[in-house]
């Protein structure tokens, strides 16, 4: 299952739940800000030092961080 690790009020996460529940996709939503082990995730996948969010794990292990409508179409072959 795709996992998106986000807070509740970041813009970008809001625009990525609806993307999947828009195209009902099944995905789980992990709020960093509530689960330690999310945040560590979310620092781990971002090599910098900005921790942006959403970070999403697809089942394969990639991972889009912060990512365009275009990108996420791309990537679900929408």
């Amino acid at each position: 299952m795709i996992r998106v690790y986000g807070t509740k009020t970041c813009a970008d996460c809001i625009r990525a739940k609806m993307f999947f529940e828009h195209f009902s996709i099944p995905y789980s939503f992990i709020d960093i800000e509530e689960d330690e082990k999310g945040k560590e995730i979310v620092y781990e996948k971002n090599k910098d030092k900005n921790h942006r969010v959403p970070v999403i794990l697809f089942d394969d292990e990639s991972v889009l961080i912060e990512p365009s409508l275009s990108q996420l179409q791309e990537r679900m072959g929408i």
